[in-house]
């Protein structure tokens, strides 16, 4: 066990390796994890957004959506504590996403958002912002009857 601990210790840094009495304990800095630096890129696009800069938040966006592969915290088990915190990381996920299709909606690319819009939409119907920005998206590159018809759809899904 002490080869393998020296060994991650060189790989990783001294730092990262803590000894306790009963075994080892690894400590990561937030920009070695995925989900510390997902956070920090999404910090950064809100500064971006918030600055007026909505090109720099959609590519920051996109640069911290890049970093999710599959699921969140697929590979544990499905106790509550794991359920619990695999729905507060896919709600990060979705905020994320929304803010990216705010941000690029800024930047004027309707056109261009409404195969991501509608893929996202069928993929999470009852999320409404989805249908929203796909409604959007759709007007304001001059498609308002299949606007319309997303509302009409949009309605259905959530009536039920």
């Amino acid at each position: 066990m002490g080869v393998h601990v020296s060994r991650l210790r060189r790989a990783l840094g001294v730092d990262c390796i803590e000894s306790q009495p009963h075994g080892y304990r690894l400590r990561a800095a937030g920009s070695v994890v995925d989900l510390g630096r997902f956070e920090a890129f999404v910090a950064d696009a809100s500064r971006a957004s918030a600055g007026g800069d909505p090109e720099v938040a959609a590519i920051t966006l996109s640069v911290a959506l890049g970093l999710w592969r599959g699921p969140a915290l697929a590979d544990l088990a499905t106790s509550n504590v794991a359920r619990a915190e695999r729905a507060r990381l896919d709600e990060l996920r979705e905020l994320a996403l929304e803010r990216r299709i705010d941000a690029e909606l800024a930047c004027g690319r309707h056109l261009e958002l409404v195969p991501d819009l509608r893929r996202l939409v069928g993929e999470m119907p009852l999320r409404e912002v989805f249908h929203a920005r796909l409604m959007l998206a759709l007007y304001r590159s001059g498609r308002q009857a299949e606007a319309l018809e997303v509302y009409h759809r949009a309605r259905e899904v959530l009536d039920r």
